[in-house]
């Protein structure tokens, strides 16, 4: 039985890969080269025919070993953004999310006086106060996985954006059913600068220094 590898090997030395890359694709298609092999003895082949059906698979296997390489590379893309983006983004909204009920569940239990307009404003100062930490957490594990400052920016903020989105479909609801002469524009200027303003500079003051940081490393 020939060697796969070696074979393999031969005929991918021109071309332009990283030597584990190289690795990884020899690999896959000696395994896939075995496959076929085994396959014709499973059905009833003699070695030499089978051995003869796979050696004329091995012509053909630049084009599927550029097909291999392209598909590991859209797979590392992917890969990294989930690192850098979508993994650090919602760690921050479901922490900060979490924290927000669990400070006002506390509240509720302890009975905190300090209201405003009958508004817990207490559990709002505290959550605030807090989200540093959040941010901190979120901006080390994109900076962890190679993201540059407006990814890592991008991901800190994403509960901002979630809530920016939400505010929107909010007013877009109350121009619905009200008119616009009954709706206080005060009002939705508070809850945009309270829910996602504020909250967005909180979490980014936690990442700040990482960024830094990161900026000195670079």
């Amino acid at each position: 039985m020939p060697d796969w590898s070696k074979l393999i090997r031969e005929r991918l030395g021109s071309m332009n890969l990283p030597e584990a890359t190289k690795a990884e694709i020899v690999t896959e298609l000696a395994a896939h080269l075995q496959d076929i092999y085994d396959a014709k003895i499973a059905e009833g082949a003699g070695e030499a025919h089978a051995l003869k059906f796979a050696l004329d698979q091995v012509a053909n296997c630049r084009p599927l070993a550029k097909n291999i390489e392209r598909a590991k590379r859209k797979e590392g893309i992917m890969n990294n953004r989930s690192k850098q983006f979508w993994l650090p983004a919602l760690l921050s909204l479901t922490a900060s999310m979490i924290w927000l009920m669990a400070i006002q569940l506390g509240a509720d239990k302890l009975h905190m006086p300090w209201r405003y307009d009958n508004v817990a404003f207490l559990p709002y100062v505290v959550w605030i106060v807090t989200l540093p930490v959040i941010g901190a957490a979120s901006g080390y594990l994109s900076y962890r996985a190679g993201s540059d400052r407006r990814a890592c920016f991008s991901a800190v903020t994403f509960p901002s954006m979630v809530m920016f989105v939400l505010w929107l479909v909010l007013v877009a609801y109350l121009l619905a059913r009200k008119t616009p002469q009954t709706i206080h524009a005060l009002s939705i200027g508070y809850g945009f600068l309270f829910w996602v303003v504020v909250p967005g500079i909180a979490l980014l003051a936690g990442t700040s220094p990482l960024s830094r940081q990161n900026e000195l490393r670079a």
